[in-house]
């Protein structure tokens, strides 16, 4: 049991490791197009689609861990699927915390479609 969550708690910090890498990169970079995702670095002051931006991110930040701690208890995950969760939700809380807003870098599409929220990695391991 102590070497499963052991384990756990590396896949956690590795997760959030990379996002927090590529939240790096995606502010020090432009924008750059491809065929179905764009890395398009955006910063988000709200939730999903920029909703709640009016609220301060201290009480983002506390909505979020409420969120994620309901998420957590509600439903029965296997071990790796909370740690993506746990690793994404902290990810982003991290950048709250920090930053006032969340970075987030790409936008899918197809054609003229375009997916109407710029998400990152962490958004990504929440699904």
């Amino acid at each position: 049991m102590l070497n499963t969550m052991k384990k756990v708690i590396a896949y956690i910090l590795l997760y959030i490791s990379f996002d927090q890498g590529l939240k790096v990169l995606a502010i020090s970079s432009g924008n750059i197009d491809a065929i179905l995702v764009s890395w398009h670095p955006t910063l988000n002051y709200g939730v999903t689609l920029s909703l709640l931006k009016q609220l301060h991110p201290l009480i983002l930040a506390g909505l979020q861990i409420l969120a994620l701690l309901l998420l957590l208890f509600w439903l029965d995950l296997p071990n790796m699927s909370k740690a993506l969760c746990i690793a994404g939700g902290m990810s982003n809380i991290i950048d709250r915390i920090l930053h006032g807003y969340v970075i987030d870098y790409l936008q899918f599409h197809l054609y003229q479609w375009n997916w109407p929220a710029v998400v990152n990695l962490a958004d990504i391991y929440l699904l």
